[in-house]
């Protein structure tokens, strides 16, 4: 846990009168309450998404434990890499600062490391359906599930973006929500 999140979030909207002219005709009274739901949709998507991004680097340990081999740090550090471009990709479309995601990934490593979502993740990995794993770990609570597929939707519903931006994200949804198969989109990761 952290005592401080430091997130460059919009505020008024007033800094960018500054940079462009135009701002100070768009500005209304009402655009620092907007600004502020802003902050908020960015810092809960940075935090919230940790957890759903966790079962998708933890894919790779079940795939290892299910082969019976020792787990390999590369396709850990992959899907680790892929997970921070898809938040960052997933801050800056609600407008914050990309950079804002790096406060998240200490937070993400530590799930991925010991947290309950990486259980889930783990079991997925090794081939069991969501059903599966679900009543292996029945009682925990496993908030990744309703993250992964509420952010896939709401993605789906944007007009700058689509899902195959994201497609650890949507894999991770295809498996959670239709039951899909683990292929993880190794080809489409960049």
């Amino acid at each position: 846990f952290f005592a401080r999140i430091l997130v460059d979030a919009p505020c008024s909207g007033e800094g960018m009168f500054r940079r462009q002219c135009e701002a100070i005709a768009e500005w209304s009274e009402g655009a620092p309450a907007g600004c502020a739901q802003r902050q908020l949709d960015i810092l809960e998507s940075a935090i919230a998404m940790k957890n759903a991004y966790a079962v998708g680097v933890a894919l790779a340990i079940g795939i290892a434990e299910a082969a019976g081999s020792p787990i390999q740090d590369n396709p850990q550090a992959a899907l680790f890499g892929q997970s921070m471009r898809e938040m960052m990709r997933l801050i800056a479309l609600l407008g914050g600062s990309p950079e804002s995601v790096v406060f998240a990934a200490s937070d993400l490593y530590v799930t991925i490391v010991g947290g309950r979502n990486r259980q889930l993740g783990i079991l997925l990995g090794k081939g069991l359906s969501l059903a599966q794993a679900l009543e292996q770990l029945k009682g925990v609570t496993l908030e990744s599930i309703s993250i992964i597929t509420h952010a896939a939707r709401a993605i789906r519903r944007r007009h700058d973006a689509t899902i195959n931006d994201f497609p650890l994200l949507r894999h991770l949804d295809e498996i959670v929500s239709q039951n899909a198969p683990l292929n993880i989109p190794w080809h489409e990761f960049h």
